[in-house]
């Protein structure tokens, strides 16, 4: 309580209050995803689901929410026209 009474901020606070930019591994989890799609792989649809966070740093909700649609019904090919 001292600490939270004294005046100084708290770093993890501090921490949790900066807007994080881009995921650097961003572009690299989206080229590993249109390769999943080129091979018409179906792990595309989890690698997907795991990586989603990164990639909406980088693409449209709306473009990842059709990517996941479209997975969702085995079109690789209509998914990967979405992407770059």
């Amino acid at each position: 309580l001292d600490k939270y009474f004294s005046g100084e901020p708290d770093q993890e606070a501090q921490a949790d209050s900066v807007i994080s930019g881009p995921d650097p591994e961003a572009p690299r989890k989206l080229q590993q995803l249109c390769i999943l799609l080129d091979e018409h792989n179906a792990d595309a649809e989890d690698y997907l689901l795991e990586v989603r966070a990164s990639l909406a740093s980088i693409l449209p909700l709306a473009t990842i929410e059709q990517l996941a649609s479209h997975l969702g019904q085995y079109e690789f090919e209509e998914a990967r026209s979405l992407l770059p």
